[in-house]
């Protein structure tokens, strides 16, 4: 009945990889979500299939009619596990699971998703119709992650390399604990776990960002090496691999400033979103799981064990040890499950982790910091939340700690989610951040973005409307001047909106970053800089064709893409844009220097966005306290 189209679309940036639906005859190249919308009315016969279809040689949908309900169906073809989303939107029809299902399907079998019900209302003919809209991820929503597991660093043992962007805890768990090794172009990749290759792309551009290597672990895990050279891939879908074995080589530099590898451990939520997993790497020291931006990392083989302060693991299950959770560090892991150890949580930093599961050691969750991770998974600990500053992370989760949230800042991160810190929110400005979730802290309410002033941005202004293009076009926030410039040029010029967008788009920053791509590459580049991921194989075909037939310019593409935004991809735009806004007002209230080196961290920060966080609520100050002043 129709020519259905599939539509692979991979982002590392948001970690996505969707399998889509799209009815050729309705196809727009800027949108971002397809349907495949069927009519029926009820002649149809029982037990007939009415409509069946396989996608990319991994799952086929069937729709079997049975009187008056129909059974809707996926069966695998791949031979590792999917989770797919299956929407519907229905007109007089009920889904028995709802209009929205996630459904995990596992290899090679049969998962039923729901059945359709035919509302009459009374009538003996009615027309009846649905939309179906698919996605799909790799890997099964259902595993849990084996948290005990050391990982190897995704390179030979005896290199030191520098992480260019660690564990964030600001992110949302989509990309928390997305690392970015800064490996030379060419440098060998290795597995950091043993598992089975299920995925391999290696036929992209070496700096496109999109070659990878999906690895299925035996907890089911699926661990993420993207960012390969072209053709770099030295493994094949189905091997088996071992840790520390050589899978791939690095690649180029993409959105960043240099050359680099993109690493992560993930399962599906759903078949639109993932998870990110924390890891433990090991390390010479032992084990750590906290890996920080601008650390010097050096990759060992975790069967030669490495020294530790007090025992590597969790430093004894139950209390932690009587006494002071052990001598040194309080064991490598978490202090101890239960309440960090009886005293004071270990002495030196109270464990590496979280300070012990409660309240983070009764004392003073450790003489140090309070415990490198959150103080505690309670109150921070019963005391101050640590003689130090609270616990590197939040300071606590609940209140930041009794007391203070910490002598020092209420620790670094947010001053505690809740108030701050009962008391003061931390001595000095109730967290380094925006001082806490909830009232800011007590005192200055947290160092903040210095630029919007917790107003909503209007998003119907000139200036909203510049920044979204700098963010399409050159995929980095605006220089204030620049940006004021370009407002007032739209606000007041006689020139039309095209011609303007026009002469934004032609600058010796475009020549130089852009200049040697071809058309698709091009269109690839924006909508990565705008949504984080690539463009759908019928939308490039489009743009490609009207770009190069001379229809439209680059820059009226950008404009045009940005506007059909829809859906998540919306989201994300949206959420580009206005952290964008917040760093290029906040640049100017602290006086920072915004060129080069400075432009390219901020390129980095702005990619690192997704459609889940909150804008206005998102720390932007690790970006702006990293910026010189002028």
């Amino acid at each position: 009945m129709f020519s259905p189209v599939l539509v692979e679309v991979f982002s590392p940036k948001s970690l996505k990889l969707e399998v889509l639906i799209v009815r050729e005859s309705k196809l727009k190249p800027v949108q971002s979500l397809y349907t495949l919308p069927l009519l029926f009315s009820l002649n149809s016969f029982a037990g007939e299939v009415v409509e069946s279809q396989c996608f990319a040689n991994e799952f086929c949908v069937a729709v079997e009619q049975n009187d008056d309900t129909f059974d809707v169906t996926l069966q695998s073809l791949a031979s590792y596990p999917l989770t797919v989303s299956v929407d519907f939107t229905l007109a007089n029809l009920n889904s028995t699971n709802g209009e929205s299902v996630a459904v995990v399907l596992p290899e090679s079998e049969t998962a039923f998703v729901t059945q359709l019900q035919i509302n009459t209302g009374g009538s003996s003919s009615v027309d009846y119709s649905w939309d179906i809209n698919f996605a799909r991820l790799i890997g099964d929503a259902t595993v849990s992650h084996d948290g005990e597991y050391r990982y190897q660093f995704p390179f030979n043992t005896g290199l030191t390399y520098s992480v260019l962007k660690g564990y964030t805890e600001e992110l949302p768990l989509s990309s928390r604990y997305i690392v970015l090794f800064g490996l030379p172009e060419g440098s060998t990749v290795v597995a950091a776990r043993n598992g089975r290759v299920v995925q391999v792309v290696d036929s992209n551009a070496s700096n496109s960002g999109n070659n990878q290597i999906l690895v299925e672990h035996d907890d089911g895990t699926i661990a993420r090496y993207v960012n390969l050279q072209s053709g770099g891939a030295l493994v094949a879908a189905g091997d088996t691999i071992t840790r520390g074995q050589a899978i791939g080589l690095s690649g180029a530099a993409t959105f960043n400033a240099e050359p680099y590898l993109y690493f992560a451990t993930t399962s599906p939520v759903d078949g639109k979103s993932l998870k990110t997993y924390q890891l433990a790497f090991a390390t010479s020291d032992g084990t750590s799981n906290n890996i920080e931006t601008g650390d010097d990392v050096t990759s060992v083989d975790p069967d030669d064990g490495g020294t530790g302060d007090g025992g590597t693991g969790d430093g004894g299950t139950g209390d932690g040890g009587t006494g002071d959770g052990g001598t040194g560090d309080g064991g490598t892991g978490d202090g101890g499950t239960g309440d960090g150890g009886t005293g004071d949580g270990g002495t030196g930093d109270g464990g590496t982790g979280d300070g012990g599961t409660g309240d983070g050691g009764t004392g003073d969750g450790g003489t140090g910091d309070g415990g490198t991770g959150d103080g505690g998974t309670g109150d921070g600990g019963t005391g101050d939340g640590g003689t130090g500053d609270g616990g590197t992370g939040d300071g606590g989760t609940g209140d930041g700690g009794t007391g203070d949230g910490g002598t020092g800042d209420g620790g670094t991160g947010d001053g505690g989610t809740g108030d701050g810190g009962t008391g003061d929110g931390g001595t000095g400005d109730g967290g380094t951040g925006d001082g806490g979730t909830g009232d800011g802290g007590t005192g200055d309410g947290g160092t903040g973005d210095g630029g919007t002033n917790g107003e909503v941005i209007d998003p119907n202004t000139s200036s909203y409307r510049v920044q979204e293009l700098y963010v399409a076009y050159y995929g980095r926030p605006g220089d204030y001047a620049g940006v004021n410039w370009w407002a007032t040029e739209l606000d007041n010029s006689a020139q039309g909106l095209v011609d303007i967008i026009n002469t934004f788009g032609t600058s010796e920053e475009y020549e130089k970053r852009f200049g040697s791509l071809n058309t698709d590459e091009l269109i690839t580049n924006l909508y990565q800089q705008m949504f984080g991921r690539e463009a759908e194989a019928a939308g490039l075909a489009w743009w490609t064709d009207e770009i190069e037939s001379g229809r439209v310019t680059l820059a009226e593409a950008a404009m045009v893409i940005a506007d059909g935004a829809q859906n998540e991809d919306l989201s994300i735009l949206n959420n580009r844009t206005i952290v964008a806004i917040r760093i290029t007002d906040g640049i100017e209230a602290q006086n920072k220097r915004y060129i080069f080196e400075d432009i390219e961290a901020a390129k980095v920060f702005i990619q690192g966005i997704d459609g889940e966080l909150d804008p206005y609520a998102f720390d932007i100050n690790s970006l702006l306290d990293t910026l010189v002043e002028k």
